[in-house]
């Protein structure tokens, strides 16, 4: 099942140092998901609600924590502040707003990594020791290859007077054109005319 459905749900939002106060999802007067450790979760109006399955953990049902016997408990600030994100992870929202820019991240980070140009991941470009040293030369890299992907963007958005610009060719092969014959020397597709008498 979604995880989504067992999350602990916020009662108010953070107070002015950052602690929060939650409810278990079948805590409330009207819970999210049914448990035998919430009595007012088992009413006959939730009956189709997700069941929170405690015989799982039968040292959980035995030795039931501060959630499971209150109606909500306040968490520190410090409390999952290394996992915690604003959107809930896995779901269509989540990934919506994070895969395009992962997508952008990765493709930055070959762009800064190829070895015409940066060469950021190549050791022998930054022979220095130290961890200052190193940032200071990773930091110029990396303002050269967005300077690098700057221009590239203007060169390929540049608008003179007459519109976009239009890059010269490469080849110089002759055009199609001059192989084609006029328009007055195409003959009408179709029988031959009777010969005259």
């Amino acid at each position: 099942m979604e995880r989504w459905k067992y999350l602990a749900r916020p009662k108010t939002k953070p107070d002015a140092e950052g602690h929060l106060r939650l409810q278990c999802p079948a805590a409330g007067s009207w819970p999210e998901a049914r448990c035998d450790l919430k009595p007012a979760s088992l009413r006959k109006e939730t009956g189709k609600r997700v069941p929170i399955p405690i015989n799982v953990r039968s040292d959980v049902a035995s030795n039931p924590p501060p959630s499971c016997t209150q109606e909500s408990v306040t968490l520190p600030p410090e409390a999952g502040a290394k996992f915690r994100q604003e959107i809930l992870f896995g779901s269509d929202r989540w990934h919506l707003m994070y895969r395009s820019i992962r997508s952008a991240d990765e493709g930055m980070n070959g762009f800064v990594k190829d070895p015409a140009h940066e060469a950021l991941d190549d050791a022998g470009r930054r022979r220095l020791f130290g961890t200052a040293a190193q940032s200071l030369l990773t930091a110029f890299l990396l303002l050269a290859a967005n300077v690098r992907k700057i221009q590239s963007f203007i060169a390929s958005r540049a608008i003179n007077a007459d519109g976009p610009v239009r890059h010269t060719r490469r080849r110089r092969t002759r055009s199609v054109e001059i192989w084609r014959p006029k328009a007055s020397t195409i003959s009408t597709i179709g029988p031959d005319p009777p010969p005259a008498s």
